[in-house]
């Protein structure tokens, strides 16, 4: 099942090994590059902040409320292959956690 919140923001999955890798493998192929899909990069922190046609990606101050966990969430995205449960929770585990995006990918 889904990780329950354990209120203690930083204390969420490793960004360099476990969610880093499942952006590159799930988001990349749309989400990065000179012409992004839907402007859209997942490269950095920044791109996602800043977002895309659709408006900032993450919200740092409510990441669970961000454009990128709703697109998730209601598996939106990835539109072919939408994240497993596993994947789903794992993201939402690190927003809950702050979303610590702590190097480019």
């Amino acid at each position: 099942g889904l990780l329950p919140w354990s209120g203690v923001w930083g204390a969420g999955p490793d960004f360099r090994s476990e969610i880093a890798p499942l952006l590159a493998k799930r988001c990349l192929s749309c989400h990065a590059g000179e012409s992004p899909a839907g402007g859209l990069s997942l490269t950095t922190e920044a791109f996602a902040q800043r977002g895309g046609e659709s408006g900032p990606a993450l919200d740092a101050a409510q990441p669970l409320d961000s454009a990128l966990w709703r697109r998730i969430e209601a598996a939106e995205m990835p539109p072919e292959e939408p994240l497993s449960a596993e994947e789903r929770a794992l993201i939402q585990a690190w927003l809950e956690a702050g979303a610590s995006w702590t190097e480019t990918i």
